[in-house]
């Protein structure tokens, strides 16, 4: 019997202990009881490793004119703007900000460059190791005051094949991907370019659901296929009818957004075929030579002009109804697109049945 009361009066002897000691000893060995001990240089080591990946920035630039192919690397905080990493560039190619034009994605056209008031996370840059390519505008004018001033950081790309001719019919490689260009491919893009300039107008296909073009050569023989990006499925130039239609306050129709494929946005597929060829290493898919090609012409689609009524041409571009004292421009618009050698066939997928696909 004495075991049991001298049991019970220890547990009550502790509980009384407990409600007698003071509120940080209390604290602390709650804290201790359900926490695990850290050390405070432990957690210094990863605030400051926190801290740094959440500033600093490592992004390369790289001069789409420069023969060498080179990237420079800017270190930037992570919320920099367009206007900042300019100055910094500034800094190190002597380029004033005015004269520079920066793009995320090898799609140059003249809607995709960055704005000053962007920041690099509206750009979609959130990590490190991204690549920003670089369009120096002027540069003629540029490398002769640089040239002057004892400065010889500008070069440029003595190609012509990577420049379309001013106010002409042309086409010519995108400039973001010239290196990876083969000279195979190269010498078809500049017989398409002979072809062009004697008049021979890009031949709108007849299949398929966006805007496909034939290009010929000197002897009007088929040497390429160009597939301009804004002519897709879905895309705001789609020559057969499939436009995303907007209201009077620019809304799309749409609210979830249109594609010919889950994950394909309108005017991807061109970096998709691209990324197929660049691939099939050794060819063992057997894609035809591809690359990004900039190219105009009036014969491609723009603003609905070859559209009907039926097909929405007189709500979509720049006569739309729903647009007010707007008016069809008649300069001409470059595009950008995948450029593909011309492979002859006997016939297109939409005539096979899928029995016999592998």
């Amino acid at each position: 019997m004495n075991q049991p009361l001298y049991s019970t009066h220890r547990k009550h002897t502790i509980h009384t202990q407990n409600y007698t000691t003071t509120n940080s000893i209390s604290i602390s060995t709650t804290t201790n009881s359900t926490m695990p001990h850290i050390a405070p240089s432990t957690i210094s080591r990863e605030k400051a490793s926190l801290s740094d990946s959440d500033v600093d920035l490592k992004l390369f630039i790289k001069d789409v004119d420069d023969p060498h192919s080179r990237k420079r690397i800017l270190s930037l905080k992570s919320w920099s703007s367009i206007k900042d990493v300019k100055d910094h560039i500034q800094k190190l190619l002597h380029v004033p900000p005015a004269c520079q034009r920066l793009y995320f994605g090898p799609l140059m056209t003249a809607k995709s460059f960055l704005p000053n008031h962007w920041t690099l996370q509206d750009a979609g840059i959130y990590k490190n190791d991204e690549t920003l390519f670089l369009e120096i505008k002027d540069r003629d004018h540029l490398k002769a005051s640089s040239s002057s001033n004892g400065i010889n950081n500008l070069n440029s790309n003595s190609s012509s094949i990577s420049t379309l001719k001013s106010k002409a019919n042309d086409i010519c490689v995108s400039k973001s991907l010239l290196t990876h260009t083969p000279k195979e491919l190269r010498r078809l893009i500049q017989q398409a370019r002979r072809g062009m300039s004697m008049g021979f107008k890009p031949n709108l296909v007849l299949d398929g659901s966006g805007g496909t073009y034939f290009l010929h050569d000197a002897r009007k023989c088929r040497v390429g296929v160009f597939k301009p990006a804004d002519e897709e499925p879905y895309a705001e130039n789609n020559p057969r009818g499939h436009v995303r239609m907007e209201d009077g306050n620019g809304n799309s129709s749409c609210a979830g957004g249109m594609s010919m494929r889950e994950g394909i946005q309108p005017g991807e597929a061109c970096l998709r075929e691209v990324a197929a060829y660049l691939l099939d290493h050794g060819g063992f898919a057997d894609v035809p030579l591809t690359t990004l090609a900039e190219a105009r012409h009036p014969a491609f689609h723009q603003n609905g002009s070859m559209l009907n009524l039926n097909q929405g041409g007189a709500a979509v571009g720049s006569h739309s109804l729903l647009q007010q004292g707007s008016s069809c421009s008649a300069e001409l618009i470059e595009k950008v697109g995948s450029f593909q050698e011309y492979v002859s066939g006997e016939c297109c997928m939409d005539d096979l049945s899928p029995r016999r696909l592998p």
